[in-house]
């Protein structure tokens, strides 16, 4: 059995639709969600716990800590958008943006090299208005399902990587 060439571009283009709406939708939205989460993971470290710690570290080592050198080093850390750390994280996410980019330009000419070769076999318009059709619809299904379910479940307490930092401080401190 034959596929014929419109349903072969059919699904070239809708792959290609998917991909640009996952990219899209990733980049927008889910990661800046993701990095909300982060973030209040992160505040449940400043808990009362963490002072706790700190006053476990200082009675212990205090005298060999320079404290003062550590807030500014945090404090660097913190208000330097450019340094090191930071700086190999963007290009991470850069990297992998620019591998996404590629991959949407060469679904697209591989589309327009199919569609050259077959264009006087198709209706391109009703492929387009097809594919257009359908993931509109289901764009507004994953919008409505993500904003109303997906970013309101909690998979985990927001204190559970604060918790199990402050555990392995302490096992760390009770073992030197």
């Amino acid at each position: 059995m034959l596929i014929d060439n419109q349903f072969i571009l059919n699904i070239m283009i809708h792959v290609c639709i998917l991909f640009i709406f996952l990219y899209t939708f990733f980049f927008l939205f889910i990661s800046k969600k993701g990095e909300d989460v982060l973030n209040e993971n992160i505040k449940s470290l400043s808990n009362d716990s963490v002072n706790e710690i700190l006053k476990e570290i200082d009675e212990k080592f205090g005298k060999n800590i320079d404290w003062k050198n550590l807030r500014e080093k945090c404090l660097y850390i913190k208000n330097n958008p450019n340094n090191e750390i930071n700086k190999s994280i963007n290009d991470n996410n850069n990297y992998y943006k620019n591998i996404g980019i590629y991959i949407i330009i060469s679904l697209i000419i591989i589309i327009f090299i199919f569609y050259f070769f077959v264009r006087n076999n198709v209706n391109i318009f009703e492929v387009l208005r097809e594919n257009l059709l359908t993931f509109i619809l289901i764009g507004l299904i994953e919008y409505i399902f993500f904003v109303n379910i997906a970013s309101k479940y909690v998979p985990s307490y927001p204190a559970t990587i604060g918790t199990i930092i402050l555990e392995r401080s302490k096992e760390n401190i009770n073992y030197i």
